[in-house]
């Protein structure tokens, strides 16, 4: 179980896409794995998705759904 994150890490560093965050590092120190990846600004999923609920909406508009749902998909082809 401790080799899945370096494995994923270096995984992740092998794949290029303007979809996924790119990993820069990865490593294991005082015995707790970590990952160095790009600084991307902007707002995470899971807060834009809060963002959009906190006015009562139930979720997010269907035609930014659908984005999000496509970008994803491109990271993972």
């Amino acid at each position: 179980m401790g080799r899945v994150p370096v494995y994923k890490g270096l995984v992740g560093s092998a794949i290029v896409s303007p979809h996924l965050v790119p990993v820069k590092e990865q490593g294991k120190h005082d015995g707790l794995f970590f990952v160095v990846t790009e600084y991307i600004p902007g707002v995470s999923a899971g807060k834009y998705l809060r963002q959009a609920t906190e006015g009562g909406d139930t979720g997010l508009p269907e035609g930014v759904a659908l984005d999000l749902c496509i970008a994803a998909t491109k990271g993972l082809a």
